[in-house]
């Protein structure tokens, strides 16, 4: 006997780099033009039928493309990046600044 672990909802999540993301994540972008806390996007995204594993996957690519972040003293996701966002990292080593 195989158990599979695999969940269904993880099949219609697509790869990072897929370009579907784009309009995937626009409603949920569109929602954080308002700062908003973890749990309020959890209601959000149950209210629209979106799985709460999507939610972080959205939440996951939007903070991966630096289209969206987390702040730690507000406890809440908004608009735009970190000042060493994640996909500064992932292009390579970046020159020392002097």
């Amino acid at each position: 006997m195989t158990i599979n672990f695999k969940f269904e909802s993880d099949k219609r999540i697509p790869p990072v780099r897929s370009s579907i993301w784009e309009v995937i994540v626009l409603p949920l972008l569109d929602y954080l033009s308002s700062s908003r806390s973890i749990d309020e996007i959890i209601e959000w995204s149950s209210i629209r039928g979106c799985s709460h594993s999507m939610s972080n996957n959205m939440l996951a690519w939007l903070s991966f493309t630096g289209k969206a972040r987390y702040d730690d003293f507000s406890c809440r996701w908004m608009w735009g990046a970190d000042n060493g966002s994640l996909s500064e990292v992932w292009e390579g080593p970046q020159p020392m600044k002097t």
